[in-house]
């Protein structure tokens, strides 16, 4: 991947911007405010109508063997070729009956309902909708909740831009699409360093298959890495993933003892 990651892919049609996204995680990303606002920023000012094309090839939101029900932990967001606020939500404490529940992005303030049927505690979503219910006499703490991304791109946006923003296919001269480039690559890398996260880690093979092969599909990037970088090496992992949330992902000791000797070496 180069040194900044292209945000999203444009290209000028007649009185159309057309995009597309690029895999990047940072994107409206609350942990990344200053990068996310410069790509914000060019559509908004854009004296042209927007409309968001879709990837070259369709993702799966979660990745071969990963665990169904873990879908409203903060640990398992959903990929994306074009993900915005890091498919999560921040949600506010909550201190008991009548106290407001706050949550960023505010687009899904009004996504939370009570519900007397439940029991108290935080509150539950619907597993295919944006939808979370709660008892009114319940408590928490600030808290983080994965929500459901697809189709909802075009919508969240232009809630965030306060313009419109169509969904159309590519234009017919592709080959004119241009990048936006946004967030260091060493940014993100830095965070990884110091607290592992999951979406962080599986949008960037996402963002390095679209850069490489032009498909959000991971497989293309952990083919080249195997088959070129690493082929030499006497143990190949069944690799899956770029989190390691799947069940399939198998990798030897020796495997990892040569990849320490190689970066000591390098």
């Amino acid at each position: 991947m180069p040194d900044t990651l292209p945000a999203f892919e444009w290209i000028a049609d007649g009185d159309t911007l057309r995009f597309r996204g690029m895999g990047d995680p940072s994107f409206l990303h609350p942990r990344f405010e200053i990068w996310a606002g410069t790509g914000v920023g060019f559509l908004s000012r854009t004296p042209l109508a927007l409309a968001l094309c879709p990837p070259s090839h369709s993702l799966d939101r979660y990745g071969p063997g990963w665990a169904w029900d873990d879908y409203p932990y903060p640990f398992q967001c959903e990929r994306g070729a074009f993900p915005l606020y890091g498919h999560i939500l921040q949600v506010s404490a909550k201190r008991g009956r009548g106290a407001r529940v706050r949550v960023y992005p505010p687009f899904f303030q009004d996504s939370f309902a009570v519900d007397v049927s439940l029991l108290r505690g935080r509150p539950q979503r619907d597993e295919f909708r944006n939808r979370w219910r709660y008892h009114p006499d319940s408590e928490w703490h600030a808290f983080q909740a994965p929500f459901r991304a697809e189709g909802l791109a075009a919508t969240l946006l232009a809630d965030t831009l306060r313009r419109p923003v169509a969904q159309t296919g590519a234009p017919a001269n592709a080959s004119a699409w241009r990048r936006f480039y946004a967030c260091p690559r060493d940014t993100l890398l830095r965070l990884m360093m110091y607290e592992s996260d999951n979406f962080i880690a599986d949008q960037l093979l996402v963002a390095a298959s679209l850069a490489r092969c032009g498909t959000p599909e991971p497989d293309c990037a952990i083919r080249y890495l195997r088959d070129t970088l690493w082929s030499a090496r006497s143990d190949r992992p069944r690799w899956i993933d770029g989190s390691g949330l799947s069940r399939y992902n198998l990798i030897s000791p020796r495997y990892l003892s040569e990849t320490l000797v190689e970066l000591w070496s390098a």
